[in-house]
Formats: C-alpha cells, structure tokens, sequence
C-alpha cells in the first residue's frame, strides 16, 4: 500500500510531465531532467535529451548569451527572468520559444530550471501580421484618397496616411497631434459650432485649408470606432479633395442657366423658374412684370458688319439691360435679338426700369460713335396678376404683341 508521500510524489511528477510547456532541469555541463513537452518540442527522446549538455539544444548564435545568463544565475546575480531564444530540433530546424529561468536545487545541487514554451505558431502569427501591417500600409499610403483617424473626445489625429498630409499640405510629421478642426477654415469652425449634429454623418462636405492655406473643398466618409464597452472611441475619415469637382460642377450649372455668349440667364432658366414663381406671386396676391426687348434691324447689322459684330452688340445689349435693372430683377436672352426682364412684384416701375435702360443706352451710343452703328431697342410690357387668373402664356403673348407694335409705330414713324 502506497503512503500519501508516494501519492503526492506521483501526483506531481505526473504533472510537471504533461504541463503543455517543456522544463529542463541543467547546471550548464548536463542536463539533468525533462519532460515529455521537452521532447516532443525537440524531437530528441527523454534518455537522448539526459545524455546532451543544455548548449547542444542551442544555435550557435545563442550559446553566449544564454550560457552568461545561466552562470549569473547560478552565482545569485540577478539576469532576466524571461526572454525569446531558439531551441534547435534534432531534424536540424530550429524552433522559436518563451523561456522561463530560475536557479534553484536539484537532488541537492543548484541547478538552472527553465520552462520552455513552442511559440513557432506565435511568431509566424507575427509575421503575417506584420507583413499585413506592411502591406495595409503601403496600401494606404498609395491610396489616392487622404485617410485619417482622430481620438472622438478630443479630435487629435492619431494616424494618417500620406495624401491626407498633401491635401492639407502639412508635413506628415506635424499633422499627427493636431486637432482636426484646426484644418478647417474659421467660417467653417463657426459653421459647425451652429450645426447641431444628433449621430455623426456618414458623408459630409467641408471647406478646409489646402496647401498654403488656401481654401478647399473636401468631401469625407466618416465612421466610428467603438471599445469593447460599446463607447465611441475614434472616428475615422476617408477624405477626397473635391475643390476642382465643384468648380466644375458650378461652370455646368452655370452652362446649363447662363447664355453662353452674353453670361445672362437662358431661356432653359426662365422656363425652369417662371413657373415656380407663378404659383408663389399667386399664393401670396402679388403680381408680377415683364419687358420683352427687341434690337431693332439686328439682320441688317449682321448682314453689314458680320455675325462676330452682331455677337458683340448682342453682348453689349445684355450689359445695358443688365445694368439697369434693381438687384430683385434679371434678364434672360429669350431668343435670337430677344431679351426679356423679369420685375417680381413690380407694378409700377416698368416705366422707370425702360428710362433707365433708354438712359444707358444713349450713352452707349454717344461713346460708340466712331464704330458708325446705334443702336435702337423695341419694347413690349406688361403687369400682370397670377392671382387673378393671368397665365404665363397670356402673358408672354401679351408682351411680345405689345412689342411689334411698338416696333412697328417706330417703323411707320421713319
């Protein structure tokens, strides 16, 4: 019958040789004990292992090292508890490992007891990771859009990547630190100090400073980065600078509503808005005037001087109206030689706004003496109330009819 000693002893040995890391027990000359992890973490067996001094399990490379660690040891002299060595299989491979030391005694001698921990599936997780690492980087940094991630309490940029350092033509090295406000403009600041903001945008447009602190127009995706407690940690922004978009944007919008040759207003404008202003004069009981203008014997002056001319008394025609007008009113280039003005809620000053366009145009005639041309315009205007039943149609035909009479008394007057 085996006493408690014996039971505790088999207990433990039993133990120490199933633990999932290896141990070796050495005093630098042989080794005196292992465990089956040992063995199978070497490929030796327990009686190769029992015959070998702890240097032959090591590469060449670390035998200094470990070995000036393991005398200190054996001396009292404090050395590192834990590092990362090799072990070298019997197979000729080596094997990366966690090594545990300490000194202590050994069937009565001092001897040098290290846990060794397998850390190869570890280290080549590293590796991956790390050539991962790298690859992300390097993909970040050749994106053609600026990426970035800000702390969201206090919105210092923690990371980013190389095109969001040229947006903002701020040196990679300074733009890690900074607030991310600091890289908009003040009106933009004061815009979003006003702008109450209920979750964060997944898309939103910014003015910003670009290089040289001029102004730019930035377009940024935005998401979150939570902790594992659910609470918003950063924010990350992928940002494109779309400063030549919107001013392209804006050229089109204007091409779509400005006639290209005088810049004023198209007809695709007035078509576009006359409606919508209707319904608004007719809502509210206003009423609404119009002048329909026409360049008298415009034919005979293309016919006589060539159409670039005839383009550029059009142009000139459009500035005359133009600046004769009050900031409500606009001109549109209703066709051809044809430009109509539009008065909102004007009942009275159409007479006024065609003295001053008369006005501008005597002056423009006396200044352009010398290119043997004047210019004579045809009027045809009118007051007319949604509200009262008047159409668009009615109107424009109205305006128009009134204009050949006046162009014709003009013409029976010569």
């Amino acid at each position: 019958m085996k006493s408690g000693n014996d039971e505790n002893h088999e207990f433990y040995a039993s133990l120490i040789e199933n633990l999932p890391e290896g141990i070796i027990i050495h005093d630098l000359k042989k080794i005196k004990f292992v465990n089956k992890t040992l063995s199978k973490i070497t490929g030796y067996t327990k009686d190769e292992l029992l015959k070998m001094k702890p240097n032959d399990l090591l590469p060449v490379e670390e035998r200094e090292r470990l070995s000036e660690y393991a005398i200190k040891r054996l001396k009292g002299e404090k050395t590192p508890t834990h590092y990362r060595a090799k072990l070298m299989r019997k197979n000729g491979t080596e094997v990366a490992c966690d090594f545990w030391a300490s000194s202590s005694y050994y069937r009565g001698e001092k001897s040098i007891v290290v846990i060794v921990r397998d850390i190869s599936f570890e280290v080549k997780m590293e590796e991956k990771i790390s050539e991962l690492e790298t690859l992300l980087t390097e993909v970040i940094n050749t994106a053609d859009d600026g990426i970035y991630v800000r702390e969201a309490k206090s919105g210092k940029i923690v990371f980013a990547n190389k095109k969001f350092s040229e947006i903002h033509g701020i040196p990679f090295e300074k733009i890690i630190g900074m607030n991310s406000r600091d890289l908009l403009t003040e009106k933009e600041k004061e815009r979003l100090k006003k702008k109450t903001l209920n979750k964060i945008p997944k898309r939103i447009e910014l003015r910003a400073k670009g290089p040289k602190e001029k102004e730019i127009i930035i377009e940024e995706t935005v998401g979150a980065i939570k902790n594992k407690r659910g609470e918003l940690e950063y924010i990350f922004g992928i940002v494109r600078d779309i400063t030549k978009k919107k001013k392209y944007e804006a050229k089109l919008k204007k091409l779509a509503i400005n006639d290209a040759l005088t810049g004023i207003f198209n007809r695709h404008f007035f078509n576009e808005f006359i409606y919508k202003e209707w319904d608004r004069n007719k809502r509210f009981k206003q009423s609404i005037s119009f002048i329909l203008v026409d360049i008298d014997n415009f034919k005979s002056i293309n016919d006589n001087f060539g159409h670039l001319f005839g383009d550029f008394i059009l142009k000139e025609v459009a500035k005359i109206l133009s600046m004769s007008l009050r900031n409500s009113d606009f001109v549109v280039r209703f066709g051809g030689d044809e430009f109509l003005i539009v008065l909102p809620q004007t009942e009275k000053g159409v007479e006024l706004v065609e003295d001053r366009i008369l006005k501008n145009l005597r002056k423009w005639n006396e200044r352009n003496k010398d290119k043997n041309i004047v210019i004579s315009l045809s009027f045809g205007s009118g007051t007319f109330y949604p509200y009262k039943g008047d159409t668009v149609e009615r109107a424009l035909r109205e305006i128009d009819r009134r204009m050949y009479e006046d162009k014709y008394r003009k013409e029976s007057q010569r």
